[in-house]
C-alpha cells in the first residue's frame, strides 16, 4: 500500500530518529515528501545513503547517551550546517563532520543527497584525536584528499556487507584517510 503524503513524513520521521537519534524535522517545500534511506554496517560504523525532498533537521538537546558523530557527503549541490556557533555551507562533493549527541540544525533547501557515516567517539578519536575542533567545518572537494575520501565514501558504501575482520579493516582505512584530509585541510597534524 502507499503512503499518504503526511503518512510519509511521519513515517520518514521514525525511520530517520531510529537511524540518527531524536530530531525534529521541517520540509521546506510544498511538494510532497519522498524519501530513501539505505543502511550498511562495517564493523562498528554505520554508512547510510539518505536522499529526500527538501527538509530540515534539528536537535535541541544534549543527549548524555551514546556519542556518535556524523561524516556527511554531500551528493546533492547544497546544504547547511549549524553547530557549536558554526554554520558550514556544502556543495557536492563536500564533507562535513558534526557530533549527533549535541544540539545542531541541518538544512537541505534542494533537497537531501548524502553519505552519512555514523561512527562512535571511541572509534573515531583513535584516527582523529580533536574531532571537536572540526564540528561544522567543509572539507572542500577541491582538495585532492577530500575528493579520494569523498570517492572512498561513496565506494566502501557500495561493497556491502563484509565479514567481521574485512569490515573492521575496510572502516579504519576509510577513517585514516579521512583523518589525513581533514587534518591537512585545517592544519591539525
Amino acid at each position: 500500500r502507499s503512503l499518504l503524503a503526511k503518512e510519509r513524513l511521519d513515517y520518514w520521521s521514525e525511520v530517520v530518529c531510529a537511524t540518527y537519534g531524536l530530531t525534529t524535522q521541517r520540509t521546506l517545500s510544498d511538494t510532497p515528501f519522498d524519501g530513501r534511506l539505505s543502511a550498511n554496517t562495517l564493523g562498528d560504523i554505520l554508512l547510510t545513503h539518505i536522499s529526500s525532498a527538501p527538509i530540515e533537521y534539528q536537535r535541541r538537546q544534549t543527549d548524555s547517551g551514546v556519542e556518535q558523530f556524523f561524516l556527511c557527503l554531500t551528493l546533492n549541490t547544497e546544504a547547511e550546517l549549524e553547530q557549536r556557533g558554526r554554520r558550514s555551507v556544502q556543495g557536492r562533493g563536500d564533507i562535513v563532520l558534526f557530533n549527533s549527541a549535541e544540539p545542531y540544525q541541518c538544512r537541505f533547501p534542494k533537497g537531501d543527497d548524502q553519505i552519512v557515516i555514523a561512527i562512535p567517539r571511541e572509534r573515531l578519536i583513535q584516527h582523529l584525536p580533536r574531532p571537536e575542533a572540526l564540528v561544522s567545518r567543509t572539507l572542500e572537494s577541491h582538495s585532492a584528499l577530500a575528493r579520494l575520501a569523498g570517492n572512498m565514501m561513496v565506494e566502501v558504501l557500495d561493497t556491502g556487507p563484509q565479514q567481521t575482520r574485512a569490515g573492521e579493516r575496510l572502516s579504519g582505512a576509510l577513517l585514516e584517510v579521512l583523518a589525513t584530509a581533514f587534518e591537512g585541510a585545517f592544519d591539525l597534524a
